[in-house]
């Protein structure tokens, strides 16, 4: 029940045949035979990457000189999509003042492993696991005028999705001159 993403899995097998004939695996129900070698290796790029996501059964081969077949089968998972982040709140041309404002973020993965943001940029990237304000001293370093904010989600295996929405700060108080 391991989770891989697009990167094939790799394998290691003991194998107990003092008259070992050939060895093989399928990850499509016999369709494609890939013939390995000794008792470690990588599960074929092309084929992996040809499987839907979610549960891949990868049924091992083994067959003696006399033609005694064995067989042993792992399930694992495949998860080769990013996160998708649905930005709710704040939403495009918003417009800001001093006070860090609140975000609400859907975030839809299964294997769902960390999120953040980021404003303009800036180097500090400020994760978090539920809807809530952005950081005030992050907030208070951007300048007026407009700001893109980067969500980002990854999962387990490291696929990463983000998406950006830009808002409007405005910064400077009005400015009232008496004229009588």
């Amino acid at each position: 029940n391991k989770i891989f993403g697009n990167q094939s899995p790799t394998f290691t097998l003991s194998i107990e045949e003092p008259n070992l004939n050939s060895t093989w695996y399928t990850i499509d129900d016999g369709q494609t035979n890939i013939t390995f070698y000794g008792t470690t290796g990588t599960i074929n790029a092309t084929e992996w990457l040809s499987q839907s996501d979610g549960a891949v059964r990868i049924d091992f081969y083994a067959n003696d000189t006399d033609g005694n077949l064995g067989k042993k089968s792992v399930t694992v998972e495949k998860d080769s999509k990013p996160p998708t982040i649905n930005v709710i709140n704040p939403i495009n041309g918003d417009l800001n003042g001093m006070k860090a404002p609140n975000f609400t973020v859907e975030l839809t993965d299964a294997n769902l492993n960390s999120s953040w943001y980021n404003i303009n940029g800036s180097l500090i990237n400020c994760t978090f696991k539920f809807n809530g304000t952005f950081n005030q001293s992050e907030w208070d370093l951007q300048g007026n005028g407009t700001l893109t904010i980067l969500f980002y989600a990854n999962d387990s295996v490291g696929n990463t999705g983000s998406t950006m929405v830009t808002v409007r700060k405005d910064k400077i108080a009005p400015n009232i001159t008496i004229i009588s």
